[in-house]
């Protein structure tokens, strides 16, 4: 019987990943072309910035200093995320995928590491493909400041709906309570998930995921 060869998962920039052509190989694996390579599996090192944990579907955002991407699992890969929390930096093995659009990992490997490591793979990375370029070079770094620490806020607050609302969901004063979050702050944010689809109201004041 032939052996099976695993495809390799390269190291790259998250920057490298997004945007980029894909194709279906003779074998039906979905492949993406990245600097003149067929690319199925990457290698990647990034901080957590966001995570979202449902019943069957979770996922991570993490950022490498070049961009971000999110690691999607459902059923029984949700265990691989369980681990990281928003502020580790994680080592990643998996599979690009996309869908709708969005270009995004399934990760096969997911390890909490040192953040030492994030320096040591920028140095491998700039050897390899030069210096590092900002995705969005017009923002700010104050601007990108204040939208992690907001992504961050909607990924605390939608995490206590999830877990702690009855049938009947949770008070909104409760969720307010329980984040930390300023109270002002936490209603623009609660308001922008009602609109956004992200939850709803089982009556005025109760809070419920989608």
């Amino acid at each position: 019987m032939e052996k099976f060869k695993r495809q390799t998962a390269y190291k790259f920039w998250i920057k490298k990943i997004l945007g980029v052509k894909w194709e279906l190989d003779e074998e039906g694996i979905l492949r993406f072309d990245i600097g003149g390579l067929k690319v199925s599996r990457v290698n990647l090192i990034g901080n957590v910035i966001n995570k979202y944990e449902g019943n069957n579907y979770s996922y991570l955002t993490i950022d490498d200093g070049s961009g971000q991407i999110r690691l999607k699992v459902w059923g029984d890969d949700i265990k691989l995320l369980n681990k990281p929390r928003i502020g580790d930096t994680v080592l990643v093995v998996g599979k690009i995928s996309q869908s709708q659009g969005e270009i995004f990992i399934r990760p096969e490997i997911v390890r909490v590491i040192d953040k030492l490591w994030l320096k040591v793979r920028k140095r491998e990375l700039e050897k390899a493909f030069g210096e590092l370029e900002k995705i969005e070079e017009a923002e700010s770094v104050e601007e990108e400041v204040v939208e992690d620490q907001k992504i961050i806020a909607k990924g605390k607050i939608l995490n206590i709906i999830e877990k702690e609302a009855s049938e009947d969901g949770i008070d909104m004063i409760e969720v307010i309570k329980k984040s930390g979050i300023r109270e002002d702050e936490a209603e623009e944010i609660i308001n922008e998930l009602l609109k956004e689809g992200e939850i709803f109201e089982t009556r005025p004041g109760r809070l419920q995921i989608t």
